[in-house]
């Protein structure tokens, strides 16, 4: 009896020694994952992480009750820039070729191109597709886009 409970003890001796050995490797690649890797794996969840936007509603017609059409909603476009995406070269150049086609103050663009805080930037909303042919005439970059906007019409 006597040498089936020292085995016993031998056994529940070595099962226990698993079990913290386990704990020890799961504590040390806790830390390892927290502290070392810590910083740039939370570098990485920030550029994964969603932004709002804004997104503007189709806006149906106004008549009255003979038919006459009051207000429809027609295309216009809005100039967006991402200053994160324009070279620290290219922001001076960037900017007065806007400045230029969207008849603003090239200060006031410069000061929007140069904002790295930010991801996105309305720069001029309701412009006119003459306009945005101008600007993509200019192959400015990836820094500078267009994207689809309403304008309401009020014949």
């Amino acid at each position: 009896m006597t040498q089936t409970g020292l085995t016993g003890k031998k056994r529940l001796y070595w099962v226990l020694m698993i079990f913290a050995a386990l704990l020890l490797a799961l504590v040390v690649r806790l830390f390892y994952i927290q502290i070392i890797q810590g910083p740039r794996l939370q570098e990485m969840a920030l550029s994964q992480w969603t932004k709002d936007t804004a997104l503007s509603a189709a806006r149906g017609r106004i008549v009255d009750r003979s038919g006459t059409v009051l207000a429809q909603s027609g295309t216009a476009y809005k100039v967006l820039l991402w200053p994160n995406v324009i070279g620290a070269d290219d922001r001076g150049r960037i900017a007065q070729e806007l400045a230029a086609v969207l008849d603003m103050d090239q200060e006031t663009v410069l000061a929007k191109v140069v904002d790295v805080k930010k991801q996105e930037i309305v720069l001029k909303r309701q412009v006119e597709r003459s306009v945005v042919d101008d600007i993509l005439a200019l192959k400015l970059g990836r820094g500078v886009g267009i994207a689809v906007d309403a304008k309401r019409y009020y014949p």
